[in-house]
C-alpha cells in the first residue's frame, strides 16, 4: 500500500556569496542533488557583511550560481549587500535587517540592483528573503509593486500563505524535526558556512530517515490561501514555544 504525503518539507541555504565556505557548500548541495532533493539558495547579490566573511575562499559566485542552476538549483535573493541594522519586523520575525532605516526610494534602487545583477549573470528569480528575516513595511511595499518578485520565503506560518498581494512560503526551522511535530508546510533555514561537516552529516541522516516525497514539492504548483484565524492562532503557539525554548 503507498503511503500518502500529506507534510512537505523544504529547505533552504542562506547567505551564499563569493567569501562564503565554499567547500561546505559544495558538500551539501551536492549531496541533496544527489538525492533529488530540491535546492532552494539565498543568494546575496554583493555581499558586504564582514562577519559572514571567510578569508579563505574567494571566488565567482555568480559562475557557481549558473553552474547550480544547471543542475536545478533555484535561487532567491537575500537583500542585497547584508548589511545588518536594528529595527522593528513587520512580522515580528527579528530585530535586525537590512532595510529598516532606508526610505522606500532607496529599497526600490537596492532591489532593482539586485535584480538587475541575477538577470546580468543568468540567474533565474525564485523569490525574495529577508536578510536576518527582518522586513518593514516599506520594503514588504517595494516588493509587492515588484512584478520580478512573487514570493517572499519567511514567516511562521503551517501553510504557505497570502497577506494583501504577497505570498508567503513559511520558515518556522532551523532543523529537521520528527515529523509529528510538523505542521503541513516546514520551512527548514540553514546556513552552510556555520556548520561542520559533522553537522551537515547528521542532517544528511535525517533526511536519509525519511520518505523523498516529503521533500519534494513543486513551488509552481503551491497554493497560497489567505490568512486566516487559525494562522494567527499557530503564529502565536510557535512564539510562546520558542519564547520558552530559549
Amino acid at each position: 500500500m503507498t503511503q500518502k504525503i500529506n507534510k512537505k518539507i523544504a529547505i533552504r541555504l542562506d547567505d551564499f556569496h563569493e567569501n562564503c565556505d565554499l567547500k561546505k557548500w559544495e558538500y551539501l548541495v551536492e549531496e541533496l542533488i544527489k538525492r533529488k532533493i530540491p535546492v532552494h539558495i539565498g543568494l546575496i547579490p554583493r555581499n558586504r557583511d564582514q562577519n559572514i566573511i571567510s578569508k579563505t575562499f574567494n571566488f565567482n559566485h555568480w559562475e557557481k550560481a549558473l553552474n547550480w542552476q544547471s543542475q536545478g538549483v533555484h535561487f532567491w535573493i537575500h537583500g542585497f549587500e547584508h548589511r545588518l541594522e536594528k529595527g522593528s519586523c513587520y512580522f515580528s520575525l527579528s530585530k535586525k535587517g537590512e532595510f529598516f532605516n532606508d526610505e522606500i526610494e532607496t529599497i526600490r534602487q537596492k532591489i532593482s540592483k539586485s535584480i538587475s545583477l541575477f538577470n546580468l549573470n543568468k540567474i533565474d528569480i525564485t523569490g525574495f528573503i529577508a536578510p536576518a528575516h527582518g522586513y518593514s513595511e516599506k520594503l514588504l511595499k517595494v516588493l509587492e509593486q515588484n512584478k520580478s518578485i512573487n514570493v517572499i520565503w519567511d514567516g511562521y506560518w503551517p501553510a504557505p500563505k497570502k497577506h494583501k498581494n504577497i505570498n508567503l512560503l513559511p520558515q518556522q526551522y532551523w532543523d529537521i524535526y520528527p515529523l509529528f511535530l510538523l505542521p503541513e508546510f516546514s520551512g527548514i533555514c540553514l546556513h552552510p558556512s556555520a556548520m561542520s561537516f559533522r553537522k551537515i552529516n547528521y542532517l544528511l541522516k535525517k533526511i536519509d530517515q525519511l520518505n523523498i516525497s516529503y521533500f519534494q514539492f513543486n513551488l509552481k504548483n503551491v497554493k497560497f490561501k489567505k490568512l486566516n484565524f487559525f494562522d494567527q492562532i499557530f503564529n502565536l503557539f510557535y512564539r510562546i514555544i520558542k519564547f520558552i525554548k530559549h
